[in-house]
């Protein structure tokens, strides 16, 4: 696998999964212990 994109998080992140039906979304979680929802495209949390 090969970096497709990549963003300057607000948290720090464990652990990110991309939405599979559109590809437009994505969460990330840490150790803040929340999840967070990214538009992929943009990188701005929703």
């Amino acid at each position: 696998f090969g970096v497709v994109k990549s963003y300057t998080m607000p948290c720090t992140v464990e652990s990110a999964s991309l939405e599979p039906k559109n590809g437009s979304t994505f969460v990330a979680g840490g150790e803040d212990m929340w999840l967070h929802l990214f538009d992929f495209h943009t990188g701005e949390e929703i």
